[in-house]
């Protein structure tokens, strides 16, 4: 940018008539350089406006979309809730049959093994009374 002519005591200069024309060139020069900064910054705030709008929209549309899957996931969280909920009531119920089931089994077990038992305490009593008795016929036929 041109400069002022100035002095330094008496402050700014008035130029003489024949610098008029170099005067009015400077002045003409630094209002097309202020115009052309002026259409410039209107561009940019232009440019700007719009950036603004596009984004207040993109807000909007992400904001809508938050609470879209906000939404989703609370339903999905009530799901498998329900579905875990579920799932424990059938395994209890499940675990309930086995035990049911097993306990049954187990009494049934209880009955086989007491009479495998018995059979073979049965069979222990006539082998220890068939010994004792040879025993006794060896120990009398022999003599004591």
């Amino acid at each position: 940018m041109p400069e002022i002519i100035t002095d330094v005591n008496a402050g700014p200069r008035i130029p003489l008539p024949e610098e008029y024309g170099e005067h009015i060139a400077r002045l003409n020069a630094e209002s097309v350089y202020a115009k052309q900064q002026l259409e410039w910054h209107a561009k940019q705030i232009e440019r700007l406006e719009l950036n603004y709008q596009a984004l207040t929209t993109q807000q909007t549309e992400t904001k809508t979309l938050v609470l879209q899957l906000h939404t989703s996931l609370e339903g999905l969280n009530s799901r498998l809730f329900t579905m875990v909920q579920q799932m424990t009531k059938d395994s209890a119920h499940l675990l309930q049959q086995i035990t049911k089931g097993q306990s049954q089994e187990r009494q049934a077990g209880t009955k086989e093994r007491s009479q495998a038992q018995t059979a073979w305490l049965n069979f222990g009593k006539y082998v220890i009374g068939a010994t004792l008795g040879a025993l006794i016929l060896y120990l009398t036929t022999k003599g004591l």
